[in-house]
């Protein structure tokens, strides 16, 4: 009868291990690169600017912020301020870079803008203070 020898264990755990440790290295590589992935709330948008239209109609403009925080932004929150009661008031949002505003003649107020993305709000940025007149530009 013909024996046949198996074949030796050192050959077999090198050709095995080789492969098997460049593929676990790779696999540690790879999930240590995603999870370095990191979300956050973006940055304020920039040089806010308001602009009369008529007496009771402006136009905020602002500039996209300089770090979305790894996620688009989705929108802008826009609120005003009430020098009379000392409170933000909602006055809705935007998916675009500006978004107009009506108040009543004589108001006094002052705005500000944060962006949003599927992580958070922004810190807001304001506005300079402005007085709804018939002096609108």
């Amino acid at each position: 009868i013909l024996k046949i020898k198996p074949l030796k264990n050192k050959i077999m755990k090198k050709t095995f291990l080789k492969p098997f440790v460049f593929i676990c290295l790779s696999l540690v590589i790879a999930t240590i690169a995603v999870a370095n992935v990191v979300l956050n709330p973006p940055s304020p948008p920039q040089d806010p600017n308001v602009n009369l239209k008529t007496a009771t109609l402006c136009e905020i403009t602002y500039k996209a912020p300089i770090d979305d925080g790894g996620s688009p932004i989705v929108s802008y929150e826009i609120e005003s301020f009430n020098f009379d009661t000392a409170k933000w008031t909602s006055r809705g949002s935007s998916t675009t870079l500006s978004h107009e505003v009506s108040m009543p003649k004589y108001t006094k107020t002052k705005f500000r803008i944060s962006a949003l993305n599927s992580v958070g709000r922004s810190h807001p940025v304001e506005t300079k203070e402005i007085t709804f007149s018939d002096l609108a530009r």
